[in-house]
């Protein structure tokens, strides 16, 4: 029986395959995990243990200066049948990692009913703060948009931890750019209830997508491969890619064709 992680060792595999995709403490981090594939051995419990002790690996790692962001996205349990979000009580909808984040880490959450973002660290005002201020879910207000422009000092990445980069929330901020046929679906009016019960009456737009699957892994053929920077944790295989980068071959790849990161189901 394999022994479970102790909190040491996270720490020491976290810096090294950090450090492996050229992220430095103090950077800004955008999040995708997949709990899965890391393999983390125990009980329930001690899988528990160690899946938190990740998320302070990275903490640590970061520093305070660093921002940690991870997708909140509620759009499975937020829509015309229930059109509340509120900060601290909407579930999020993308996995077990990111929900232990937006629980025990998390210290402010964008107000997104559909596509919010956690975070921990600096910047945080900056990075999520005006997200409430667009109609869409990846506006130019959004973490994802802001992150193009970083803090002073910081570097910016879309990172995947144990998942694949088919699952890229970013892409959706450069399809709202060009707003191809396939992307909205009709508009919401919504409360958005902040963590001090503050009340925001918006009017956000829809992602559709209409029968599409999305293909935004296609951005690793299309990244030249300097952009590309891989590492393994544990079992899992992770991913380090420079947001600004993302959004510039996405936006051509959209441009030569609008469906280049979506294809028909079955």
């Amino acid at each position: 029986m394999k022994v479970p992680i102790e909190q040491e060792s996270m720490k020491k595999a976290v810096n090294q395959s950090f450090q492996e995709m050229g992220v430095r403490p103090g950077d800004a981090v955008l999040i995708h995990t997949g709990f899965r594939a890391f393999g983390f051995p125990g009980t329930a419990q001690q899988r528990a243990a160690q899946a938190l002790g990740l998320w302070q690996a990275i903490q640590h790692f970061l520093t305070p200066h660093g921002s940690l962001l991870v997708p909140a996205l509620s759009h499975e349990y937020v829509g015309y049948y229930n059109p509340v979000f509120h900060e601290l009580a909407t579930r999020s909808c993308v996995g077990y990692l990111a929900e232990l984040f937006r629980t025990e880490c998390s210290e402010k959450r964008s107000l997104c009913p559909t596509h919010s973002v956690c975070g921990w660290g600096s910047h945080l005002d900056y990075y999520l703060g005006s997200h409430q201020q667009d109609h869409s879910p990846a506006g130019p207000s959004s973490p994802y948009s802001l992150l193009r422009d970083p803090k002073e000092g910081q570097r910016s990445w879309i990172i995947f931890l144990g998942c694949s980069p088919r699952s890229n929330t970013s892409m959706h901020g450069v399809e709202e750019l060009l707003e191809p046929d396939y992307l909205f679906d009709g508009t919401m009016d919504c409360l958005v209830i902040d963590r001090n019960d503050g009340v925001i009456h918006t009017n956000i737009k829809l992602h559709g997508f209409r029968a599409m699957e999305q293909r935004y892994d296609r951005l690793l053929t299309i990244l030249p491969p300097k952009y590309v920077r891989t590492a393994r944790l544990f079992m899992a295989d992770c991913y380090a890619l420079p947001v600004q980068q993302v959004w510039n071959y996405g936006y051509k790849a959209l441009e030569r064709d609008p469906w280049f990161f979506v294809q028909p189901r079955g």
